[in-house]
């Protein structure tokens, strides 16, 4: 039975490059020569740039990811994964042994993990089995999970076609304005100055097509 979220602290250990060509795919969107590699730098900024923004409007991870989440301890039964996004596997859990502060690893064979709504995941555990007793300590329970969007054979990673076109579509917003707006209402900033950009770049058009990926937490009075 699944109990409820687990309260963790997650990290980003280990990060992919987007799935495909991009630097290519993105010039033949923008309309920019192929032949032309005067401006590959930039264009890899807009592209980075623009996963930034859609990365943090819809709160996932765009590349095949590892990530390491602490807690305190586990709950009873089973716990949901509500970040990170989009839940591909768990990959161990480890847990700070009360008597020694020893890290242990927990038997796989004890619980199972599960894909959830909105590309979340759970943990549950196996009949008449229980989780190892925790030190009391912020980081007592470590669990590796990895996310991404993979074909139907589960290794190879992609993207699915609507979240790569509403990329597309930032990149090509971006790449046209080509920096913030002053406020006389012309564009004095590069696009390296681009560094922080915020889902404010994301065009509607992309908007729309990013709206099943964005992560709706329901809550009930």
């Amino acid at each position: 039975m699944i109990a409820g979220a687990a309260s963790f602290q997650w990290r980003r250990t280990a990060e992919s490059a987007l799935p495909g060509d991009w630097l290519d795919a993105v010039k033949v969107f923008i309309n920019r020569p192929l032949e032309d590699t005067f401006f590959d730098n930039e264009v890899a900024d807009l592209v980075a740039a623009a996963r930034r923004a859609v990365e943090q409007h819809c709160r996932l991870a765009l590349a095949p990811a590892t990530w390491v989440g602490t807690c305190r301890e586990l709950p009873r039964g089973g716990f949901r994964l509500r970040e990170p996004r989009p839940f591909a596997s768990v990959d161990k859990i480890e847990i700070v042994d009360p008597s020694t502060g020893t890290i242990s690893t927990v038997d796989p064979a004890t619980y199972a993990a599960f894909p959830e709504a909105q590309l979340t995941g759970s943990v549950e555990l196996g009949d008449g089995c229980a989780w190892p007793p925790s030190a009391r300590r912020p980081d007592a329970v470590r669990i590796t999970v990895k996310t991404g969007f993979y074909d139907l054979d589960g290794t190879t990673p992609m993207l699915p076609d609507d979240l790569r076109h509403a990329l597309m579509m930032t990149v090509a917003s971006l790449d046209a304005q080509h920096g913030d707006a002053s406020d006389d209402g012309g564009s004095n900033t590069t696009v390296y100055a681009l560094k922080n950009v915020k889902a404010g770049a994301i065009p509607q058009a992309a908007q729309v097509l990013l709206a099943p990926y964005v992560y709706r937490f329901l809550t009930f009075a």
